[in-house]
């Protein structure tokens, strides 16, 4: 069960939306994981007409016992956790995201950067930070190109890893 609530105020030009949400995730029937975890999101972007800001704050509660956690197993992780795809499963000591994100358009060109510092809810564990960073320019109504990377820099938590994409998208 959750709740979300999502507000955009408007000051002259700029856009400020704002999200909040909370849920609680359960064990069900006769699951041999006996849990209850939380999740917590608060989310503020500013927007201007070809740029955007926004800081975030994402908590997936966690307890060190495997399968304890807060699972979100049909979610689209790489959108939100970052894109080196490291918290595709949320670990047992749950996770603590504290983002910022940077975005404009030029031209037929969206570029996007991304800094996401990840820590262990349980603990004091950092399990390290990530960078993500993309370009998108757009041919014309059909066509475009898509490059991005992604550095994740580990602390606590896995390895280091870089990863780099490059998707030419046709849509008829």
């Amino acid at each position: 069960m959750g709740i979300r609530y999502s507000k955009t105020f408007k000051l002259e030009s700029v856009e400020l939306p704002l999200v909040l949400e909370y849920s609680r995730q359960d064990d069900h029937g006769d699951n041999p994981a006996s849990y209850s975890a939380n999740y917590y999101l608060a989310e503020l972007n500013l927007k201007f007409d070809k740029a955007s800001l926004e800081i975030g704050y994402e908590v997936l509660e966690g307890s060190n016992t495997a399968g304890e956690s807060f699972q979100t197993p049909l979610a689209t992780l790489h959108k939100f956790q970052g894109w080196a795809d490291k918290f595709l499963a949320t670990p047992t000591g749950g996770i603590e995201d504290a983002y910022i994100s940077a975005g404009f358009q030029s031209g037929k060109s969206n570029f996007a950067v991304v800094f996401h510092n990840f820590d262990a809810e349980t603990s004091s564990l950092n399990y390290g930070s990530e960078w993500d960073i993309s370009w998108n320019y757009k041919f014309n109504n059909h066509y475009s190109l898509l490059a991005k990377a992604a550095r994740y820099d580990a602390d606590d938590f896995s390895t280091d890893t870089t990863k780099l994409w490059l998707m030419f998208s046709a849509n008829f």
